[in-house]
């Protein structure tokens, strides 16, 4: 049985076997842009790997609009206070030590704090704060989710932006991404249900293209092997966080969804911990997708 140090790593823990729980069911939708980049307030830099996903979560869970985190102290540096009966989010952050052994080495550790969100915060008269404060936030004008058409418009813009040739084949039968051609294969529209999984599918194998971009050392294997599984759980993470970022109309694929729990548990027999490290390359690969579309609204991330 696992022990923690403290009360906050703890609930961390929870909070990360809930997103787990949430993603083996196959049928994981996060509403439109609850994962646009979550940012620290003080600093204007993004959460990245895990943290991104659990304040996404709780955003939606306690139906948070802002974007913008805090800790307690430095809500107080701006003569705000947490508001009363709130609760904090915890998030971790990873740094480096020397060793004291060997000063050529470093050690890495964890630490967790404690963050809220902006709507979580008053002002020093105890009024909400009502705008956010950050460059990497979205306008309030662009709250719609985009039409289909948009939508599969945004995805082809999205592609050219990889440089991923996208190739439709009538009586293709399945869809894949082709490494070795930086290509997507996918049937042609009319052969897919609905418009809405035609563009789940492409959202799914792009998350597979930024393969060569952020996680060019890994490498995918025959079907049923580990490689395959790991990189099938990126993939998926990727398009469900994408799919809320861009405004992609996410639904639960047949074909995805009765492999998912056994993707994972493949990849989770081989390394305990792959799934904290699947966020982080999903979220990598997100990020990545997302800085072509919005390079402007682009900031540097923190842990």
């Amino acid at each position: 049985m696992k022990t923690f140090k403290n009360a906050t790593e703890q609930k961390f823990a929870q909070l990360v076997d809930e997103l787990e729980a949430k993603f083996i069911t196959g049928k994981w939708v996060m509403p439109f842009k609850a994962a646009c980049p979550h940012f620290n307030m003080q600093s204007n830099k993004r959460y990245n790997g895990v943290n991104a996903w659990l304040l996404s979560m709780v955003a939606i869970d306690k139906g948070f609009q802002s974007k913008a985190w805090m800790t307690f102290k430095q809500a107080q540096a701006k003569t705000w206070r947490v508001k009363k009966g709130e609760s904090g989010t915890p998030v971790q952050f990873w740094s480096p030590i020397k060793d004291k052994l060997d000063p050529e080495k470093e050690v890495w550790f964890v630490k967790y704090y404690t963050v809220f969100n902006l709507d979580q915060i008053a002002d020093a008269d105890g009024n909400a704060i009502t705008s956010d404060v950050g460059s990497i936030e979205i306008g309030e004008e662009d709250s719609d989710l985009p039409t289909l058409e948009e939508q599969r418009l945004l995805l082809e813009k999205l592609s050219a932006g990889l440089n991923v040739t996208v190739h439709h084949h009538q009586g293709l039968g399945s869809a894949f991404y082709r490494p070795s051609e930086h290509a997507v294969y996918l049937p042609t529209v009319p052969e897919f249900h609905t418009m809405e999984g035609y563009l789940a599918t492409f959202c799914h194998e792009l998350g597979h293209s930024t393969h060569r971009f952020v996680r060019p050392d890994w490498k995918k294997g025959s079907f049923g092997s580990v490689l395959y599984a790991r990189e099938e759980c990126v993939a998926e993470l990727t398009a469900v966080f994408v799919s809320s970022m861009l405004g992609i109309e996410k639904i639960a694929l047949d074909s995805h969804a009765g492999y998912i729990s056994g993707w994972l548990k493949t990849a989770k027999d081989d390394d305990a911990k792959f799934f904290t490290k699947a966020i982080k390359e999903a979220t990598k690969a997100a990020f990545y997708m997302w800085d072509i579309l919005y390079p402007v609204q682009s900031s540097e991330s923190s842990d």
